[in-house]
This record gives C-alpha cells, sequence and structure tokens, in this order.
C-alpha cells in the first residue's frame, strides 16, 4: 500500500461517515483543509501531529514536547521548517504555514507510520518526511532538497519549534509562567541542542528534549525565541533569517525557550541532498545521545523510516482496519483535537451532558477528554 493524498473529509455530513473513510471531492481551502488533511503518528507513547498545512505538535506520554493551540483559523503551531537562499535571503517554509505560501505545487500524503509534504519553488524542490520511531521517544523529519533552477545554490534549513515539556494543561494554564523554567545547552559536535525542565518540587520530574540533526556540518543552534523573533517579529517573518550570520547560540536559562538548528547547504545544479532533523526525548541527556549515536550511521535513518511503517501496518492489520478506514478515523481523531464544531452533539444532548458525565468518574473515564459517542443500531453494528 504506498501513500494516500490527504484530501479533506466534509465536515457537514454525518460523523459515521468518518468511520468508513468517506471524503470529499476536494479539499477545501483554508483552515477546515488543513486541520483535516492532518494525521497522527505515534508508536504508543511518543506522538505527532501532522497537518496539510505542516503545523501539529508532539507528545511523551503526559508531557507536550512542543507548544500548540488546536487553533482552526490560524493553526500555526509545531517545528517549522525554512529553507533560505542565502545569496537573496529569500525564504519559506516547507509547509504552508507560517511562510510557505506562493509555492508552485505543494502536496501531502499519508501511509501508515509516514507522513510526507513535497514542495517546489524558486527551482527547488522539497520533501519534508515525517516518522515516529517504534523502539525509541522520538521521530525523525528528513528533508530531501533537490536542485531544479539550473545553477548552483547556497542555502540552510532552519528549524523552530517552542519548547514545553510540561503537561499541556499546566502550560496552557500559565504558559508565560511556564516558560521561565526551561533551560538549555548545545553539543556542537553531535549538532544537538537539549533543553530541561527545573522542577519546581522534589515531587516534581520531567523529561530532557533533544533536537538535532544528522548529516549536517556547522550547525548552529539558537534557544531564545525572542532573538529568534526579533521585535516585533513572528514566525512568519523572524528577525533570524532576515541575516547571512550564523545563528548567535544563546543557551542556558532563557525566558522563552525556542528548538532551532540552522544548517547550511550547497547544491550543484541537479544536485539532491538530505538532512534529517530529530526530536526526541529521555530520561538524561547520556541516553538521548546514545539514541542519536544509533541513528548516525549510513542507512539508519531510512531503516527507522520502514520500521515505523511496519510497525504502523502490523497494528492496522491487527485490528482488522482496512487503509480507506484508517484514513476516515485519522480524519476524526484530529477533528477532534481541534474541536470541529462539526462533530458537537444536538443542543439537547449537550444540556443533559452534565449528568451523563457523573458515572464516567468511577469507570477511569475522564469527561475533561474527548469522546466520541457511537450508537449502535442493531447488534451485527
Amino acid at each position: 500500500m504506498g501513500p494516500r493524498a490527504c484530501a479533506a473529509p466534509d465536515f457537514r455530513r454525518p460523523m459515521s461517515s468518518f468511520a468508513h473513510g468517506a471524503t470529499a471531492p476536494a479539499a477545501r481551502a483554508g483552515a477546515a483543509a488543513a486541520l483535516s488533511g492532518g494525521r497522527l503518528l505515534s508508536n504508543g507513547r511518543y506522538t505527532v501531529l501532522v497537518t496539510h498545512a505542516g503545523t501539529g505538535a508532539s507528545w511523551c506520554g503526559d508531557h507536550a514536547l512542543t507548544r500548540w493551540t488546536p487553533d482552526r483559523v490560524e493553526d500555526a503551531s509545531g517545528l517549522a521548517v525554512y529553507v533560505r537562499d542565502r545569496e537573496s535571503g529569500a525564504y519559506a517554509t516547507v509547509g504552508r504555514v507560517p511562510a510557505g505560501g506562493g509555492a508552485e505545487a505543494y502536496a501531502t500524503a499519508w501511509e501508515p507510520g509516514r507522513f510526507t509534504i513535497t514542495r517546489a519553488g524558486d527551482g527547488l524542490e522539497v520533501r519534508l518526511e515525517v516518522c515516529v520511531l517504534p523502539d525509541a521517544d522520538a521521530e525523525l523529519r528528513r528533508v530531501t532538497v533537490t536542485n531544479r533552477s539550473g545553477r548552483a545554490r547556497r542555502i540552510e534549513l532552519v528549524t523552530a519549534g517552542e519548547v514545553v515539556l510540561h503537561h499541556g494543561a499546566a502550560d496552557a494554564a500559565h504558559p508565560a509562567f511556564s516558560k521561565l523554567f526551561v533551560q538549555t545547552e548545545f553539543d556542537p559536535a553531535r549538532a544537538a541542542l537539549l533543553a530541561r525542565r527545573r522542577p519546581r518540587g522534589n515531587d516534581e520530574t520531567h523529561p530532557l528534549l533533544l533536537h538535532a540533526v544528522l548529516g549536517a556540518r556547522d550547525a548552529t543552534c539558537e534557544s531564545d525565541r525572542a532573538r529568534f523573533l526579533g521585535r516585533g517579529g513572528g514566525r512568519s517573518c523572524p528577525a533570524a533569517l532576515e541575516t547571512d550570520a550564523p545563528a548567535c547560540g544563546e543557551t542556558g536559562n532563557v525566558l522563552d525557550p525556542v528548538a532551532s538548528l540552522r544548517c547550511p547547504l550547497d547544491l550543484a545544479d541537479g544536485a539532491t541532498a538530505a538532512l534529517t532533523f530529530v526530536l526526541a526525548c529521555g530520561p538524561d541527556r547520556e541516553a538521548l545521545f546514545a539514541l542519536l549515536d544509533r541513528r548516525a550511521g549510513a542507512g539508519a535513518v531510512e531503516e527507522g523510516f520502514e520500521r515505523a511503517r511496519t510497525r504502523a501496518r502490523d497494528a492496522l492489520a491487527a485490528g482488522d482496519v482496512p487503509p480507506e478506514r484508517a484514513a476516515g478515523l485519522q480524519a476524526l481523531a484530529v477533528a477532534m483535537l481541534y474541536g470541529h464544531p462539526a462533530l458537537r452533539g444536538e443542543p439537547a444532548a449537550m444540556l443533559r451532558a452534565p449528568a451523563a458525565a457523573a458515572p464516567l468518574a468511577p469507570l477511569g473515564v475522564s469527561p475533561a477528554r474527548p469522546l466520541v459517542l457511537v450508537h449502535a443500531c442493531a447488534a451485527a453494528d
């Protein structure tokens, strides 16, 4: 089974259509298409959300690793990958958001275990592939760039994602306060940026976050979001990309953390090059560096993608879920995460919700979590 193009389900239809993978004839523009084209990649503990627009988030257990807001209008969260021309200064993100407008061609595709974004523009063809390793709390984002411009190109790949390393609800309750407790360090030999959250009490434990790049030379880092964005800047126009200077490498007790790596690439006409970015979490730096070293060998990245696909296919086969239904269930899950209004119950049912939620607690089901209610019309269903 090959990759499947991510079409946009019609959220105006009954919820039952999701369960059978039904999709609209064509993806509608705007945020609805972006979120409905999203997919979830997971190994059962580490989970990544990637949308049609290239946005999303990463979680490990009950810890949010990157900041995410389920905003159906703006939808601008996630780990962004910028492609910048070092000669002209022009740049764009691989995904449509936050700075990916003007692409000559753009497409996304999903197959079990892998999400792919392809983009063409300014003489460059860029492919971003994302997977979650089945045997580690880590994700791989492989960026492959082909030069079709008819001349040599000097470019750089720049990543940027807000660091959380905290329980999602705690971070959402007071994000400005939550940011104050993150410390960062950079290992230039491994091109690896580490982040840790200082515990506020003896009963707090948090994993370490690793953001690294495989196959790069002269990679630099930035972990101060204010310095990366600049005064009045935003993810669509960060100040760090307005200059040819390498990232300044600000680390330590930053007040507003970001995980950003800057990697130069020189491409002859017709040449192709690939860099793989790693986002992972673990109990200590030794464990994270060991994970990174295991992926540094020749063929280790491709092996990781193949193992992720095999695990995802085996999971679907074990649940007797065909590919078409899997795509529909994925669309339903993403719509639930974003709180799509078409999934809300009828007003009369919503009025009964508080009373109906009371019996759930003894069963270990939290009414604070998104729930899907299924009505069986017959015993065979």
